[in-house]
């Protein structure tokens, strides 16, 4: 049973029991059997109850309502996807066995969108309980008391109450001191110092003659990019890419991607294809951003972006989309850790890093078509732009009244590439909301409570290449139960990142990233 059938149920049921108490009240009274003072007050609250049932019975609909609508579109957008994925065949660019693969999970997602459609109209038309489940009677809550023991065995019963909650009182203790930033000694929180080094850069390599890539697994995040000729027809990566230029033939030249996923890849139907990629690790939070180029010729592309922090990792993704020499200049020190050999036979790409300190600077790359007879209109030019914040060496100390509370804990970070109980440690890209709230989501643990605390998150809808739009929300719980909504947009777009922060008063463990339709490719949380 889903959590909205059971809503139903229950609200139905309160619904039917309130109107046959009303209608007993009503009997009584047409027999005179009751006061006025008696009937009109006993009437009232019978009119709340069945007033507060009706309510929540509208609400329940109107949320079935916007599940529905969010999964229409989702149906729309694998469709549109079949549609492109049958021209592709037709023209040539997928083989048929490729065609037929793909083909088949696109089917299976329309028929499992179709599944979850029927039901959901099921329980919209629902009229009465006999729809969703049959009747439902409140079950009495279970006391205990001592009232009714001997003097010896109450004092029994009092003993194992108090061993019991003695018990329940070491395991919180237990449980929190198990947190990563949090010592417990009697009723005090002792300083808990973590040495995480700088943030980290690894397997840089750039591929030519290839449209697929495999780095390394382990890593927080891998930055992808790729160009081509530009003459003929290239698809978007696989995962995760956020920007691509279309060159003034009309085609897709170059693109970028960020990605929790270790491996990516692409379709092409031109030559001297190349793809990038580099692993990053120990970072706390993460902005990204692009300039690009698709004039003939292109002969370079900039982007300004801001740094906040000081000593953030500044990594560069440059594509010279039907270039053949690249340079990349305007940021100091920086560092190439892997590019195309200017040797005028492949696409030009180069990965570089740096650390800068807070400020504004602009990343130029320089690029030429080398190449005897190439068509300046297949050019374009793409850079990316990564700047990572460094996490913390040390920790200040954590004061608490509560033992049980861990109270302004610093740069506890984690994303939706970590299992917990809630996720399997995947973001992309149609993953459900294991709680069923929305229709899309990821959960992630912080793996201990925190109180009163910033909180930093990212949030990246999927479904960038069908233009989709959706609303985002985020929640926090401390239960995983009970969830609070603290942020919401509306017409957020795929494949780009939304940042925010926001102060959190409550306590809480778990925080909850969704959106009803276009999926989540990704979302991280990071609290201060």
């Amino acid at each position: 049973m889903s959590k909205e059938e059971h809503e139903l149920q229950k609200a139905f049921s309160e619904k039917e029991k309130t109107e046959k108490l009303i209608s007993n009240l009503e009997n009584l009274n047409t027999k005179g059997s009751l006061s006025v003072t008696q009937y009109t007050q006993i009437k009232n609250g019978y009119e709340k109850t069945l007033s507060d049932a009706t309510t929540t019975i509208e609400q329940i609909k109107s949320r079935l309502s916007q599940k529905i609508a969010s999964e229409n579109t989702n149906v729309e957008l694998y469709n549109y996807a079949l549609q492109n994925l049958e021209v592709r065949f037709k023209i040539g660019e997928l083989k048929s066995d490729e065609f037929q693969k793909d083909q088949q999970k696109l089917k299976e997602k329309i028929q499992k969108s179709e599944n979850i459609l029927s039901e959901l109209n099921k329980l919209l038309n629902a009229q009465s309980s006999s729809d969703v489940g049959g009747y439902l009677e409140k079950s009495k809550g279970i006391s205990i008391g001592t009232g009714s023991f001997s003097a010896g065995r109450k004092k029994t019963v009092l003993v194992l109450i108090a061993i019991i909650a003695v018990i329940a009182i070491i395991g919180g203790l237990l449980l929190i001191s198990g947190g990563p930033q949090l010592g417990i000694t009697g009723n005090s929180a002792s300083l808990v110092t973590h040495n995480i080094g700088p943030t980290s850069l690894s397997s840089a390599v750039v591929n030519e003659q290839s449209t697929s890539l495999q780095l390394p697994a382990g890593a927080q995040l891998y930055l992808y990019g790729f160009g081509t000729g530009g003459a003929h027809p290239s698809s978007g990566f696989a995962n995760g890419q956020y920007a691509s230029v279309t060159n003034n033939a009309g085609y897709s030249v170059a693109a970028l991607a960020s990605s929790n996923i270790n491996s990516n890849s692409f379709t092409t139907g031109t030559s001297y294809q190349v793809i990038g990629g580099v692993a990053i690790s120990d970072f706390s939070t993460y902005t990204e951003s692009y300039g690009s180029n698709p004039s003939p010729g292109a002969p370079s592309a900039s982007d300004t972006f801001t740094v906040t922090d000081p000593e953030s990792l500044v990594v560069i993704v440059a594509i010279a989309g039907d270039g053949q020499t690249q340079t990349v200049s305007g940021i100091p020190n920086l560092q190439i850790d892997a590019a195309s050999p200017n040797d005028h036979t492949s696409n030009a790409m180069t990965i570089a890093h740096t650390i800068l300190n807070p400020g504004t600077y602009t990343v130029t790359e320089q690029t030429l078509q080398s190449a005897a007879g190439q068509d300046p209109n297949n050019a374009g030019d793409l850079i990316g732009v990564w700047v990572f914040q460094l996490l913390s060496t040390s920790e200040k100390p954590i004061v608490s009244s509560n033992p049980t509370t861990l109270v302004n804990a610093m740069n506890i970070s984690v994303n939706c590439s970590q299992s917990n109980a809630f996720n399997t440690g995947s973001c992309c890209c149609w993953i459900r909301d294991p709680t069923g709230g929305h229709a899309y989501g990821h959960v992630m643990d912080l793996g201990t409570v925190v109180s009163n605390n910033d909180v930093y998150f990212e949030l990246r809808p999927g479904a960038g290449d069908a233009k989709c739009k959706t609303t985002g929300y985020m929640y926090y719980s401390l239960d995983g139960v009970t969830w609070t909504l603290f942020w919401s947009q509306p017409n957020l777009l795929g494949w780009t990142t939304y940042t925010d922060t926001t102060h959190i008063a409550d306590s809480f463990r778990y925080i909850r990233a969704n959106t009803d339709s276009c999926g989540v490719d990704w979302s991280s949380v990071t609290v201060n």
